[in-house]
């Protein structure tokens, strides 16, 4: 089914977004702690 499909890719997305920032948060603030 289309929507089944599009929902399971946004899922992954949000998750691919998700582990992104945090590893964002954690480069940027052990770069700012020096």
């Amino acid at each position: 089914d289309g929507a089944f499909f599009f929902m399971g890719n946004y899922l992954l997305i949000m998750k691919f977004v998700e582990i992104m920032f945090v590893v964002f948060i954690a480069i940027a603030t052990s770069n700012f702690h020096g």
